[in-house]
This record gives structure tokens, sequence and C-alpha cells, in this order.
């Protein structure tokens, strides 16, 4: 477990919303977890920790492929299980925001879910590495975060940074039921760039309606394993 403190100016906030912070750690934490044997910058097709099953569930979750689900699909959000997770707490004074950004991933324990170092010895050639340690993997995940950060603040989310974030979430294309719209059946399409909400459209017959639902972070559950997006109490 671990925090650190960004100082997100208001004056840039138009094209870098700070709601997307969140996003950005849980970005930085898969991609550290992948590039782990890089130095920053590095590519990540060069890394050995590339093929890491490390995905990031809506809106501030970790999850792995379960080593005990083998010969599960891969490509199925039920095979994963939670490692981690991500708050972050924010004020506001002097025209900054001051975010608390903090995150918890089991790196070795293997109760009560699973570890990255579990997962690891679990993966084809996974065996041969060297495990991750915490001192290493705290700075791969913050200077990685960093990078993002930067990014970010010049030219905002959409484009290569949302793309990357994509290309580590469960969600694309699952369809799920909107409890709070009356048991409405829609498909994930993305996260909306102006408010960082969950954009998904209802389908019907299997097919889209082009009646889209924008649904916030704070007053809305994501519960994959029953396909339900319900409301928090």
């Amino acid at each position: 477990m671990f925090s650190t403190i960004i100082k997100h100016p208001l004056a840039i906030n138009s094209r870098a919303p700070v709601v997307f912070i969140q996003y950005l750690a849980a970005l930085a934490v898969a991609q550290g977890v992948q590039t782990y044997d890089l130095t920053r910058g590095g590519n990540l097709a060069k890394s050995a920790y590339k093929a890491m099953p490390v995905k990031l569930k809506w809106p501030n979750d970790i999850y792995a492929l379960d080593p005990t689900k083998k010969g599960t699909d891969p490509n199925d959000p039920s095979a994963y299980t939670k490692i981690g997770g991500i708050l972050v707490n924010s004020s506001y004074s002097g025209g900054d925001y001051t975010l608390v950004v903090g995150i918890g991933l089991n790196t070795s324990n293997v109760a009560p879910t699973t570890s990255l170092n579990a997962v690891l010895n679990a993966m084809k050639g996974g065996a041969s590495l060297p495990p991750f340690s915490l001192e290493k993997l705290l700075a791969r995940i913050l200077t990685t975060f960093e990078d993002f950060y930067d990014k970010f603040c010049m030219s905002g989310f959409a484009g290569g940074l949302e793309q990357l974030y994509y290309s580590h979430w469960l969600h694309s294309g699952q369809i799920v039921t909107l409890e709070a719209e009356g048991g409405v059946r829609a498909r994930i399409k993305g996260i909306t760039t102006d408010w960082g909400f969950l954009l998904a459209e209802e389908v019907r017959d299997g097919r889209g309606t082009g009646k889209l639902f924008a649904l916030q972070t704070d007053s809305n559950s994501f519960d994959f394993f029953k396909g339900l997006l319900k409301r928090k109490i």
C-alpha cells in the first residue's frame, strides 16, 4: 500500500479533467507491472513481463487472471480476480486540486484472492522470471504514473492514453443490465472524455438502439460477475 500527492492546476482542468487521475493511476499500475523489467520509457514489446494478465475494472480496481482457473478463456471477465484498488481523495485551495492517490496492490500474499507473484508463476515461462519486489515495482509504477500524468496535462485523456487504457480494461463490448434504469440492457462503449463517465448504449434484440447512458462513478457500482450496473446505496 502506498500513496502519492499530486497538485493539479484548475487552469488546465478543461483539457485535463481531474476525474481522470484515478484512471491514470490504474493504467500506471497495469503498465508498470507489464514493464517491470524495463527502465523508464522502455518499449513494452521488449519486456519479459508483457504477458502478465492484469486488467482494469471500472472505475478503480485492478484485476488479474486467477491462477486457480487454468484453462479458462482469458477474455472472460469472470476468470479474473481482484488484486488491487485505487482511492483518490481531493481538496481544492489556491487554484490547485490537491489529490492524495492511494493504491493497494497484492504483490506477494496468496490470500485473500491471489497475488502478482502467484499469477507470474502460473504464467507460461513466468516461473523462470524474478518475482516482483515491492521496492522495484513501486518505482516502476510511480515513474510510469508521472509520465502518463505529464502527457495528460499536455493533451488530455482522449487519444493515446484513452486507447492504452482500453487495451487493459475488462469491459469492451460487455452487455450489462442497468439496474438504475429499470433493467435496461446496454453495451459498454467506453468512457466519456469530458467527465469520465462510463458510456453505455441501450441494446434490444442484440442491436444497439442509439440511446446512450452516461453513468457516474460515485453513484453506480459494477458487478461484472452478474453483468449488472447497480445503484450504490
